[in-house]
């Protein structure tokens, strides 16, 4: 068999930049930067599942070898991401650049709406993954969520004391805070963290909702229709 050294990098280092900063663009871009925290940290342990079209970077030979993007033509997103699990595969050196001089910028979604469909767009490759590990860390989010948002129902209706849920909620509130702020803090975006209480409260339900709406649920995007 034929012996191939390539060096191949994968960049994912996604920013967003907007003159007008509202609710939503904060909230939107403290998810990138959580997206991209888990994305260097997944590399750093040697088991990356996640990357971003935006900023990729490949030998073209490599691209060859894997036969490129073939494979997943009918899943609406992922391109990136099952080029990166083919990559894997096959054993070729990857790595997250982690370089200011490598950041992309790009635009927020226009709207909340806009940034659901993106989202749901974004969730709805996940059945096709192939990492046991991404499969995992996604299901191990969604049922994290799931309970939290089950817990606040059941402390409402006072089955459940609150004092263990706080609890709960402050140990992910905080740990969640400082892997987002060392994001924020290498982006140049430590303003954004002004809107991290709220979004830290409403971001289960939104992860919720756009987990469950791409595995059950058609969807539309840029004007196409897709269905799961």
């Amino acid at each position: 068999m034929r012996h191939i050294h390539l060096r191949t990098k994968l960049f994912s280092t996604e920013n967003i930049e907007s003159k007008q900063e509202n609710l939503v663009r904060n909230f939107e871009a403290l998810d990138i930067l959580s997206l991209q925290a888990s994305t260097a940290g997944a590399f750093g342990i040697e088991k990356a599942f996640m990357c971003n079209g935006a900023n990729l970077c490949y030998e073209k030979q490599a691209f060859l070898e894997v036969s490129g993007f073939a494979g997943n033509d009918n899943i609406a997103s992922g391109d990136d991401v099952f080029l990166l699990q083919k990559f894997q595969q096959e054993n070729y050196k990857i790595g997250f650049f982690k370089s200011k001089e490598v950041i992309v910028y790009t635009q927020p979604q226009q709207n909340f709406g806009d940034l659901v469909s993106q989202r749901i767009r974004w969730a709805s490759k996940a059945p096709a993954y192939k990492s046991l590990f991404a499969k995992f860390a996604g299901a191990t989010v969604l049922l994290m969520n799931l309970s939290l948002i089950a817990a606040v129902f059941l402390v409402l209706f006072q089955l459940l004391p609150y004092q263990p849920i706080l609890i709960i909620f402050l140990v992910k509130f905080n740990l969640d805070f400082m892997l987002i702020y060392s994001a924020a803090k290498f982006f140049k975006r430590e303003p954004v963290m002004r809107s991290y209480f709220w979004s830290s409260i409403f971001y289960p339900f939104f992860s919720t909702y756009v987990a469950v709406k791409s595995l059950f649920s058609d969807f539309s995007w840029k004007g196409r229709q897709f269905k799961n």
